[in-house]
């Protein structure tokens, strides 16, 4: 039997972009067969009698042929750290390998609900046994809806089977102390969130979802036209030409439903713990890199949704799970050396990296556009969003595009940060690091299988701009064109606040500039409609000042 014990801690070595003038530069290839002497010598006694294990190993090496640069992933104790600190000094940098999260479905799901803590389960322990059956809006039974019932004291939750039907069981409760219900369907339906339900204990309990719409089926193959988000109604992607330039656009996530109908990804890598990264891209496990493909490049069909750049070409970096920054730096060299244009980064860290910096900052100088979700934690703006290279992308709320009895319902908050349609949802992480701001709340995208799901969180605000932003590059040949410098990915970084309308009466922190369009900027179709005018009167203003002048 195994003993557990605490891991080595995993660390990444780089270079610092100057390396001081009383430092020696180091060979990575030295600096290799160094870290393996030091985990030999520094080894460690588990147990009399039992082999000494290394406490520092190599675990993988990183490098970009287009950014030079190079780094380690090393597994190691303190010890070794300290000595390869003080004998490099100022030569190398040495971080913590940090955990990435993915940036939604967004907030903390048991906001509101009791904590648990101090219980002892005994003979005497009361509880109450709820039975949930889940149906659609035709009596069709909903399976794999996850169920969540809380009480004052205790929380339970699980998902329905087939029939529709999960058995949950709250200690220390009552039918009268039930406060909640939340259902979360995997596809297709609405949430269901209910406050002070009438539960009838130990019986079956029925509850109806409301369909998303007309063409979001759970198989994807319906005769009804294609279901338009609000996102890509106020962003002015409705009525625009087909674009087919060709534009890569990179996706680092959880992966992809490789058997989507609406998805049509053209390769792909994982960088995770897998022993053949050249297929399993192709899987995901969470649904959060389908959903976040979906907004980037669902395909226009007859059928589910269209996204923003249909016919550029998607690449799937899967990351997750147990995403870490070297992990983020391996898929950033992979986009480096493939001449990815931009590239989706729909995840974030509390804590900055230099080395994931440098990545940035050769990505930038090689004519790419890294995007980057803000964060949902409803704080300071999360790692990599943060660093002023990439185009950090918060979230918002269209209010009348969900149902008040849903869970999208809760991001308004009591005291929303509104102004006339448009709301900042509690969870949306805000700061002057904030370049733009998109559709967030009640997103509407694929999901694993063939389904389709309505999600929230800058996660799903981030891949409206980078899709945007893909599709404006097709759109405009003079930076398509352009060497693949840092001039490019900055004229397109700039071409996209162009297009921003500052939505007025809510904070820059929360929208940077704006809600970027296509042609027109942001805003609905009636916003859209309104500018035409207001520019053509500026105009004829003009014409009437000028004549005047002259007269």
């Amino acid at each position: 039997m195994a003993t557990i014990k605490s891991k080595l801690k995993t660390y990444i070595i780089g270079k610092p972009s100057l390396i001081p003038a009383n430092s020696v530069d180091v060979d990575f290839e030295e600096l290799t067969l160094e870290i393996d002497r030091l985990g030999q010598v520094i080894g460690t006694q588990e147990a009399v009698g039992a082999a000494s294990e290394p406490t520092a190993k190599v675990i993988r090496k990183l490098s970009t042929q287009k950014g030079k640069l190079e780094s380690l992933v090393v597994n190691m104790n303190d010890e070794v750290k300290n000595v390869l600190n003080e004998r490099h000094k100022g030569a190398i940098i040495i971080e913590l390998d940090d955990a990435l999260y993915p940036l939604g479905p967004s907030g903390n799901e048991r906001e509101g609900l009791p904590l648990i803590q101090n219980v002892v389960l005994t003979a005497e322990s009361e509880s109450v046994v709820v039975k949930i059956v889940v149906k659609g809006s035709q009596g069709e039974l909903v399976s794999k809806a996850h169920v969540t019932v809380a009480g004052l004291l205790w929380v339970d939750s699980g998902f329905t089977n087939t029939k529709g039907q999960v058995k949950l069981t709250l200690l220390g409760e009552t039918e009268e102390s039930i406060s909640s219900i939340d259902i979360k369907p995997a596809h297709t339906y609405w949430s269901l969130h209910i406050d002070q339900p009438a539960i009838a204990a130990g019986e079956d309990n029925e509850v109806v979802l409301k369909k998303i719409g007309p063409s979001v089926s759970s198989n994807g193959n319906t005769d009804e036209k294609q279901f338009v988000g609000w996102g890509q109604q106020d962003m002015g992607l409705i009525g625009q030409p087909q674009q087919l330039k060709p534009v890569k656009i990179a996706v680092i996530d959880s992966g992809i439903s490789g058997v989507h109908p609406d998805l049509s990804p053209s390769r792909g890598f994982d960088f995770g713990d897998t022993p053949d990264g050249t297929t399993s891209w192709q899987k995901d496990g969470s649904g959060h890199g389908t959903h976040v493909s979906g907004i980037c490049a669902a395909q226009d069909n007859t059928f589910g949704i269209l996204g923003f750049a249909p016919n550029a070409e998607l690449i799937v970096l899967r990351i997750f799970p147990n995403a870490s920054n070297s992990k983020l730096m391996e898929a950033l060299d992979w986009c480096l050396d493939n001449d990815v244009d931009v590239v989706n980064m729909s995840l974030g860290g509390k804590n900055g990296s230099e080395l994931v910096r440098q990545r940035i900052q050769a990505c930038r100088e090689n004519g790419l556009l890294p995007v980057a979700a803000a964060g949902n934690s409803g704080g300071d703006v999360l790692f990599p969003a943060a660093f002023s290279e990439v185009l950090a992308v918060a979230a918002i709320g269209r209010f009348g595009t969900f149902p008040d009895d849903s869970s999208h319902y809760k991001h308004i908050g009591e005291n929303p940060v509104q102004s006339g349609k448009y709301f900042s949802p509690q969870f949306t992480c805000r700061g002057p690091e904030i370049d733009v701001c998109a559709p967030g709340v009640a997103i509407t995208s694929c999901v694993p299988g063939a389904g389709y799901a309505a999600w929230d969180g800058t996660s799903m605000a981030c891949p409206h701009v980078a899709g945007l932003a893909g599709r404006l590059l097709q759109m405009r040949d003079d930076i398509r064109d352009k060497p693949r410098r840092g001039e490019r990915s900055q004229n397109l970084f700039d071409a996209i606040i162009e297009t921003c309308t500052f939505i007025e009466g809510i904070p820059e922190i929360y929208q940077g500039k704006g809600m970027p369009g296509l042609s027109t900027g942001g805003g609905t179709t009636e916003d859209s409609a309104l500018r035409e005018v207001a520019k053509l009167i500026d105009s004829a203003i003009k014409i009437v000042e000028t004549k005047l002048v002259k007269v």
